[in-house]
């Protein structure tokens, strides 16, 4: 490979890198939810208010540890909010995905007019989380090399053990599962919230490293994005992973194309690119996987 061909291929791969993290973060996270039988589509705004609360703790007190700490906080409060809906209260799970998508996407509106007064932060924080530079094309996190040990790990406890095999056969037969012994509720409360706790980290990901502040909508369909490739990815987390680059690539590619390689056109043409590889690529796979049957469907013991 030429040197000329060596630096264009960096100039692309290392910001796909940085904007797979919280794809892969947020796809493992679903595919092991729905393993469970339970789909969360409030994603979305989870890793909106993730990401102002990140960023407006980082920005207030210089942390970012903090930062990260005050969103998987976040992460754990909707996860109760979540669990007490679905399993205590046995609401429907799309409806109440919808709820915690609005409830998140108002809660960082809010708070970014409360705490800025203005629909962005008036300066980006000073600093990102560490990681490897690479020549003068930007950083690859150190988070994104623990997003792949999570879908790696998150593999081998589905499929290598027996705690994951619990999950599983959950998702597929909760019935058979609870006549075996098993507590379904507890269960889905922890998966619900190893789940809410990766999606925040995606979301405080986007606005202390990726981009170092808020911007109101700045997850632009990341978690929707990362809903389908739970489909995508037939429910198996090393795929979820091969899936975050993938679409990561795509997220990157408006941004290479105009600036790299200095192609103008509409933005609103560069907006749809993801979701075109999204819908193209689903309509290939989605008649040759199976989601678990279970999945989405309320449990109440006879």
């Amino acid at each position: 490979m030429s040197p000329d061909i060596t630096l264009i291929f960096l100039s692309i791969l290392v910001p796909s890198l940085g904007y797979s993290v919280p794809l892969i973060l947020a796809g493992t996270a679903e595919v092991m939810l729905e393993r469970s039988g339970v789909i969360n589509i409030g994603m979305e705004g989870l890793m909106l208010v993730s990401a102002f609360v990140a960023a407006a703790t980082a920005y207030t007190t210089g942390s970012l540890l903090l930062g990260l700490l005050s969103a998987l906080g976040i992460g754990l409060i909707f996860a109760i909010i979540y669990s007490f809906l679905i399993l205590s209260l046995s609401a429907d799970q799309i409806i109440a995905g919808i709820g915690l998508y609005l409830l998140g996407t108002g809660a960082s509106v809010l708070g970014l007019y409360t705490v800025f007064h203005a629909a962005i932060m008036p300066l980006a924080l000073p600093q990102t989380l560490p990681g490897i530079q690479v020549y003068t094309f930007g950083k690859i996190s150190y988070l994104f090399f623990v997003s792949i040990a999570i879908s790696i790990a998150a593999y081998f406890f589905l499929f290598k053990t027996k705690s994951g095999l619990v999950v599983r056969a959950i998702g597929e037969n909760p019935e058979a599962a609870d006549a075996a012994g098993v507590s379904i509720s507890r269960v889905r409360f922890a998966v619900i919230i190893i789940d809410m706790l990766l999606v925040s980290l995606a979301g405080a990901y986007l606005s202390i490293d990726l981009n170092p502040r808020f911007v109101q909508g700045m997850t632009n369909g990341t978690g929707f994005i990362a809903l389908a490739m739970a489909a995508f990815a037939n429910w198996n987390p090393l795929l979820a992973l091969l899936g975050g680059v993938l679409f990561g690539f795509t997220e990157a590619l408006p941004l290479w194309l105009s600036v790299v390689m200095g192609i103008s056109y509409p933005y609103q043409f560069t907006n749809m690119i993801p979701f075109i590889a999204v819908i193209v690529v689903l309509a290939g796979v989605i008649r040759r996987v199976r989601a678990p049957a279970a999945v989405g469907r309320i449990f109440k013991r006879a």
